[in-house]
């Protein structure tokens, strides 16, 4: 059994890491007092990450060589 791509991600385990962590602090009475500051830095360091495998993949696709296809 293959794990599909997307699960492969680390954007994508970034996010559901992300979202995990504000949900439990939004469930757990001990941390809703502080619930917009956790929620704001997780988005802040989810985004951070996301943007940093972005730039990451950037930079490996242009240091990439291209196949030149001959035309005829």
């Amino acid at each position: 059994m293959s794990i599909p791509t997307v699960l492969k991600s680390r954007r994508f385990v970034s996010g559901i890491v992300g979202l995990i962590v504000i949900l439990l602090a939004g469930v757990v009475p001990e941390l809703r007092t502080e619930f917009e500051t956790i929620a704001t830095a997780v988005v802040v360091i989810v985004g951070v990450l996301i943007g940093g495998y972005s730039a990451e993949d950037f930079a490996l696709a242009r240091n990439t060589p291209v196949e030149k296809k001959e035309v005829g």
